[in-house]
Parts: C-alpha cells; structure tokens; sequence
C-alpha cells in the first residue's frame, strides 16, 4: 500500500481560506487542493504516483461544479474522460476519449457512476458505431436494448437487440384497461429458436417500483405471443409472431401512472431455458370519469 501524508498546510488570509498538500512516500505530490469554511473549494489536483496528473476537480465549497478531467497513468496530461456536473448529481454527462483523443462513447451516469439511459459508442474513425440503453435493475448495471449503426446512419440487425411498444392510447377511462402491443425488432438469440412473452403487474398488485427492485413481490399476468395467441393473429398480420404479443392492463386509481413491465426473450436447449429481460416504463394517464379530457 502506498503510504502518503500532510506536509504543507498554508494559511492564506486566515485558517477560513487554505491551501492543502498531500505527498506519497515516495515524496511525489498527491494531491493539491483548497479549503473555505471547512470545505474543499477551487481547484482539486490529484495525482499518480509517477508524478502524472490524474484528475482535476472544480469545487465550489464542498460541492462538486463546472466539469471534472481524468487523465491516463502513463501518458502525460492525456485526457481519457470528463464528467460534466448540474445540479442534478444522480444524471451527470460522461464523455470518454481513445487516447489520441477522438471521441470514444457519451452518455449519463447516476450518482453510483453506473451509465443510465443511452449512451453513444463510436469508433476510432469517430463514427457512431452502437446506441446502448442502460437501466439499473434492482441497483444493479443492466444492457437493456443495443443498436448497432452503419456509417450510413442505419440500424443493423446483426449486432442489435432492442424491441417497439405500441399503445393504443395512452390515455384511458379509469376502470378501463392500457391495450398495447410489443414487438422484439431484433432479438439477442439470433441463432436459436426463441420467442417472447411480456409480464406486466396484475391489476389488484402493487405495480414495480422505478429499479423493479420489489420484483418478488409484484404479482404478474403473463401475455404470450402469437405463435400461442391464436385469437389476436387476425389483429397483427404481417408481423412475427414468435416476437410479438398483444397485452393489456388496467390500473385501478386515476392520475398520472408508469405501465411497468418487462419482455422476456428465451428459448429451450437440452432441457434447460435460456432467457434475458428488457425491461419497460411508460408513462400513460388514467382519467378520474368519461367526462374528464
């Protein structure tokens, strides 16, 4: 373990307006950084051991500001990523480079700097090469859907997994119930025989919560698709029918609602079932009575 200690605590103006020194033992600087009212404030340096700057902070009384730059160990004052900071710390911009700083991916990462939502990934070239989608599921880091892009700009099918929903309406009567569709455009087990279903909450059972953390103890209704559905083939010709499922779901109380669900892609192999999720949340309106617009 390398050891470091405090060296040099200089007062400015008085012990309220500090400047702070950390060193390895090896005598190389650490860190450098200034402190207002107890709080680490302006500029924060850290560095490697080799005497490399790793990282520089902007901190205005305790809370991080403007951006942060993170440098690579080895070569000098090459930046391989920055984090851009709002007010919003559980969504902050993350932006990585290859080291010959060409854009390498971009996106959001939560407060647990775990990536949320879609992030662009490019090549070298720094074309756009793939979209992913990130969703933390029970606080865990969870690849929802992936499209994998051509240097036309087009989505290829190879290389891709993501899925539509399409309601009805997303607007319903209370009492009345969400009628929708879902269809897996480009499913993950492109060499195996699988198909969907889409599990959605029962009406009389609590619905997921935003991270499906509460996942067992939601009560599900599971809808098939149209290789089992045999009543609902008329209604989407032309589709395929191991990846698409007619579903629907009412909800109980009115005001502002998120259908949650997940589509499970799976197949069978030797007795044994292989299967992953993707997950959805969809935010759709209940009216309170028919009148209501």
């Amino acid at each position: 373990m390398i050891r470091y200690f405090l060296v040099i605590l200089i007062c400015l103006a008085s012990c309220d307006n500090s400047l702070h020194r950390e060193y390895y033992g090896n005598g190389n600087i650490k860190s450098e950084y200034g402190k207002s009212k107890n709080e680490i404030n302006g500029i924060y340096k850290e560095y490697y051991d080799n005497g490399n700057i790793k990282l520089i902070h902007n901190y205005k009384v305790g809370t991080l500001v403007d951006s942060s730059m993170y440098f690579d160990e080895n070569k000098k004052d090459v930046l391989i990523f920055k984090r851009l900071w709002g007010d919003n710390l559980s969504k902050v911009k993350q932006v990585e480079y290859f080291l010959d700083g060409t854009l390498k991916k971009e996106g959001y990462v939560n407060d647990e700097i775990l990536k949320i939502g879609k992030w662009n990934f490019y090549n070298k070239k720094g074309e756009l090469d793939f979209i992913r989608e990130y969703k933390i599921i029970d606080g865990k880091h969870h690849l929802n859907q992936a499209w994998k892009i051509n240097n036309l700009g087009d989505t290829l099918y190879n290389g891709s997994k993501y899925f539509d929903i399409q309601l009805l309406s997303d607007t319903i009567s209370q009492g009345k119930a969400i009628l929708g569709a879902a269809f897996l455009r480009s499913e993950l087990f492109k060499d195996k025989k699988s198909e969907i279903i889409v599990c959605v909450p029962n009406e009389k059972s609590i619905n997921f919560n935003e991270e499906f953390s509460n996942f067992s103890i939601v009560r599900l209704d599971t809808f098939y698709n149209l290789q089992h559905d045999i009543i609902n083939q008329k209604n989407f010709e032309g589709h395929s029918k191991p990846y698409s499922v007619a579903f629907g779901k009412k909800i109980r109380t009115n005001g502002r609602k998120k259908l949650r669900g997940f589509i499970e892609e799976y197949y069978e192999e030797n007795d044994s079932i292989y299967s992953t999720k993707m997950f959805f949340s969809i935010p759709v309106y209940v009216k309170k009575t028919l009148s209501e617009k």
